[in-house]
């Protein structure tokens, strides 16, 4: 391999088909005076002369210390060879390891740190099945870590037959929330003084959920309340009400019983995973339901990761800030690569997983290099985690390997047969996570302070505030533009 060209931090490097350089690989590239690391963002060929395109990542001092590249190059003669990706990304920091998957093209499985998932993960992915492998793949670990994970499936496609539906398992109470929300839901077509009529009986129905030791109202009671209304002003728009609280009643949406609450938080306490299935209901409602699974969590008090896929539809301002501000709810948002809100996500992500788009993001106009070719099952992991270098990963399940039992050096251990059924004092040892000790990597991650995502916040009807809901104005987001210049 041979120094063709430089250009700032890019090296054009010709290369031999015996070579075998591939792309996310890594380079060493040594002059007298520095030894410098590399990785290949992209291979080409032309007439008859393969090249690639090497971006400088580190150096090394004296005694071989990994040092930030310092924006030196190397010289025209400079020697190049490939480098095992084992031999650099084994001095990843890793205390509590997550397996991701193996390099593509290359046998070494990268398992980088926990905090992957406890620093606001955004996953991009237009494919329903890639994404429940991936969330699966991260679920059974947490689970073998003896942690706990709460994944909110939205279109029914996470195959896990053992989900928490809700409307059969459970129901969102009647409260001053929930009022609020069929305030703001059902309500749009009500003429001014209509609507101050019912607001007061929404007001007094509210006032008297915070009197109740519960803080809720069964469902029907709150039917009976608007009927009874109806019958002595004879309003059109309370009969219209109660129409749309029935068919609220016949989607089993809000409870009758205390029982229909409380067994969430139940489930969630017996169970590592829960898999909560809110395919069932209207996108709106979605966006409800996930905001009070967060309620139950946040009471609940101790450390849950969790996954939630959004949308256009089932999102807002006020949904993204309460998922990302929650700090013992470690969330990684999963979203399509057209999201409204992405790239405010992306700026607030510590790291980052990207399969192909359907279609060219300028958003993630840095990674393009490799997202352009992805294949179907590969993705790209990027942050922190990786000390921002990004890596091509083959996605495939994970075989989680349960250690096998330990028995005691004066006990027998049960025969295959299974007819040793007197055996006592025989013991299993417990199995200790494995703790890795790496040399730390530099840091160069620059922490920014995160977007206030009250800015321009959506517009919310409240009843303590009835103000008129204004549509959601369009934003411009100028593309992100590659600030290093392609050696052609």
């Amino acid at each position: 391999m041979k120094v063709l060209e430089i250009k700032n931090n890019l090296v054009k490097v010709l290369y031999d088909s015996e070579d075998r350089p591939v792309l996310g690989g890594f380079t060493v590239i040594e002059d007298e005076a520095t030894p410098y690391v590399g990785q290949i963002v992209s291979l080409k060929a032309d007439n008859g002369i393969s090249y690639a395109i090497v971006r400088l990542l580190f150096t090394f001092d004296g005694e071989g210390i990994v040092k930030n590249y310092d924006g030196s190059i190397p010289k025209l003669d400079a020697n190049v060879t490939l480098l095992d990706a084992g031999d650099l990304l084994e001095i990843l920091p890793v205390q509590t390891p997550v397996k991701i998957g193996k390099l593509a093209q290359q046998e070494f499985l990268l398992n980088v740190d926990n905090s992957l998932l406890q620093n606001n993960l955004l996953i991009c992915s237009d494919s329903a099945k890639n994404t429940a492998m991936l969330v699966s793949n991260f679920a059974k670990q947490i689970e073998n870590n003896a942690e706990s994970s709460v994944i909110f499936d939205i279109d029914g496609k996470y195959p896990d037959e053992k989900k928490f539906v809700f409307g059969q398992n459970f129901k969102l109470p009647l409260n001053f929330d929930s009022i609020n929300f069929i305030y703001s839901s059902d309500l749009n077509d009500v003429t001014p003084t209509s609507r101050a009529v019912i607001q007061d009986i929404f007001l007094e129905v509210q006032e008297y959920t915070r009197t109740i030791p519960d803080k809720f109202i069964p469902f029907d009671t709150f039917i009976e309340v608007v009927s009874q209304q109806y019958a002595e002003s004879e309003i059109p728009e309370l009969a219209l009400l109660k129409n749309k609280l029935l068919k609220y009643k016949e989607e089993n949406v809000f409870a009758q019983s205390k029982y229909e609450i409380i067994s969430l938080k139940e489930y969630i306490k017996d169970n590592y995973t829960t898999v909560i299935d809110i395919s069932n209901i209207s996108s709106g409602l979605q966006r409800e339901v996930i905001a009070y699974v967060y309620g139950v969590l946040e009471e609940m008090n101790s450390a849950i990761y969790s996954f939630v896929k959004i949308n256009d539809d089932n999102s807002d301002k006020k949904l993204l800030k309460l998922l990302l501000n929650e700090n013992k709810i470690y969330t990684s948002i999963i979203c399509n690569h057209n999201y409204k809100y992405v790239y405010e996500l992306k700026e607030k992500a510590e790291n980052l997983i990207l399969f192909a788009p359907e279609t060219t993001r300028h958003d993630f106009a840095s990674y393009n290099t490799f997202l352009n070719k992805l294949n179907h099952d590969e993705f790209v992991v990027w942050g922190g985690a990786t000390q921002n270098i990004p890596l091509i990963i083959e996605l495939a399940p994970i075989e989680i390997v349960k250690p096998e039992p330990i028995y005691l050096s004066d006990n027998p251990a049960p025969d295959e047969s299974g007819m040793t059924d007197n055996v006592e004092n025989v013991r299993q040892a417990a199995a200790q996570p494995e703790v890795l000790t790496q040399i730390p990597a530099p840091q160069a991650v620059i922490q920014q302070e995160p977007d206030d995502f009250t800015e321009n916040e959506d517009t919310y009807t409240d009843l303590s505030d009835d103000v008129e809901r204004r549509p959601q104005e369009e934003e411009d987001y100028s593309a992100l533009r590659d600030s290093e210049q392609e050696i052609e």
